[in-house]
């Protein structure tokens, strides 16, 4: 399987989660909206797979969506990691530029769950 065809799986993988998440979460026609979360969009990230450069890639998406949303105070971000993935998440073995992107994401609020 090529590089470039994970990477479309990666990105439409991502789209139809985010749309998810959306028509899932935030309709108001559903429930009453929180007023602290008013206006934050509200995105998941999932990545399972052991291709380290598909989780540097999820990893540079997740920060480049923050900034396009004009921060962490108008996005929450959650990245879950599973199955494969964990391995590529050890922090004693963890990829030096895995690692610097991670770390660029938490410090944006980026909220991780490893399961």
């Amino acid at each position: 399987m090529s590089k470039a065809f994970i990477y479309i799986q990666l990105f439409i993988s991502t789209l139809a989660a985010a749309a998810l998440l959306t028509l899932c979460v935030s309709p108001s026609w559903l429930r009453a909206e929180e007023p602290a979360a008013k206006g934050k969009v509200k995105v998941l990230y999932h990545v399972d797979g052991k291709d380290p450069d598909v989780a540097k890639y999820a990893l540079a998406l997740i920060n480049k969506h923050i900034d396009a949303e004009g921060g962490p105070d108008k996005i929450d971000v959650e990245l879950v990691v599973h199955g494969p993935a964990l391995t590529l998440f050890e922090q004693d073995k963890m990829d030096p530029e895995l690692k610097k992107r991670f770390d660029q994401a938490i410090e944006k609020e980026l909220h991780a769950e490893m399961c």
